[in-house]
Order: structure tokens, then C-alpha cells, then sequence
């Protein structure tokens, strides 16, 4: 087909979200599933991608640049009566705000996890979600080669873990 040129897709993609906190609507980027080849998982399943630039693990976080709660979509939209008070006392009273909506960088995706392990631990969220994200942590630690970072980052997963399984936690997932 002569003279036809083909249109190259990004594989980012900007999703509109709303705040669980404050209700907000805002932008972060996220990166489109077809894009996304994995070509190997190591023995604790991280994978590990044909295209580095091409992460989802740094993108599974959503931050709002509002009031600085972010979450992941494990978290559940209930809040238990007096997390919300909790949440706005300890992060949304200190947020500058600031935006992670766009590409990333390990450490930014790094600090998001973070501010959503924050966001979970003072909304009560499950133990199983919080493993997972201390879990990521680790993982892009070993990437960036944060040796002790990563070892840290993986006990603190293994013991949100085993809380987890201990309360029957992981039960239906």
C-alpha cells in the first residue's frame, strides 16, 4: 500500500480518575495491556518485561495530586468511620500539591507506593493489599539494584503476607 504510513500507538494512555478521599477528578497515566510483553518471571513472579520503558509496575498507583491519597484498585471505596479524619490529619494537612499523572521515573513510582501503603495503613485497608505494594517496591528496588532497599521491602511484604494468610485474609482472592 503505497504512500501509507502507520500510525504508531503510545503505549501510555492518560485514564480520568476520582479521588476515593476527597472526590476529585484527576489524570494519571497508565499503559495500555496489548503493549505490555513479559518475557520472563523471576521466582518470587515478578515479571520481567521485553521493554523496560514499558513498566505497568510503576504506573499502579494513582495519586491524587489534590490531597495526596493515593491508591491502587485493590483498595476498597469503603472507609471505616474516622479513617477519612485519619487520612486528612496525617497526609492531606502536610500534601504540597503535586502530580504523578504523567511518566514516570522508579523513584516517583517508588514514593507513590509509598504514599499508597500510607493512604491503606490509615484506611484500614486489607493486609493482602499492602503486601502486594511493599511486594512492587521491592521489585523495582532490584531493578534500580537498591540491594538493602529491596531486602527490607521484601520482609515487610513476607510479614503483610503471613498476617494475611494467619487471618484468613486471602480467602476468595
Amino acid at each position: 500500500m503505497k504512500g501509507m504510513s502507520i500510525l504508531e500507538v503510545s503505549p501510555f494512555y492518560e485514564k480520568k480518575m476520582q479521588c476515593l478521599l476527597c472526590k476529585e477528578h484527576f489524570l494519571t497515566t497508565r499503559i495500555r495491556s496489548r503493549q505490555v510483553r513479559v518475557a520472563e518471571h523471576d521466582s518470587d513472579f515478578r515479571p520481567i518485561y521485553v521493554n523496560e520503558e514499558i513498566n505497568p509496575l510503576l504506573y499502579n498507583v494513582a495519586v491524587c495530586p489534590h490531597c495526596g491519597f493515593a491508591s491502587t484498585e485493590d483498595f476498597s471505596p469503603y472507609f471505616a468511620p474516622g479513617t477519612k479524619e485519619m487520612i486528612e490529619k496525617n497526609i492531606t494537612s502536610k500534601w504540597h500539591s503535586r502530580s504523578f499523572g504523567s511518566i514516570r521515573t522508579k523513584e516517583e513510582a517508588i514514593e507513590s507506593y509509598k504514599l499508597a501503603y500510607l493512604s491503606a495503613n490509615f484506611k484500614k485497608e486489607k493486609y493482602l493489599t499492602m503486601a502486594g505494594m511493599m511486594l512492587r517496591i521491592a521489585w523495582i528496588y532490584r531493578e534500580a539494584e537498591g540491594d538493602a532497599n529491596k531486602k527490607r521491602y521484601l520482609r515487610i511484604s513476607r510479614d503483610l503476607y503471613i498476617q494475611a494468610f494467619s487471618e484468613g485474609a486471602h480467602v476468595g482472592t
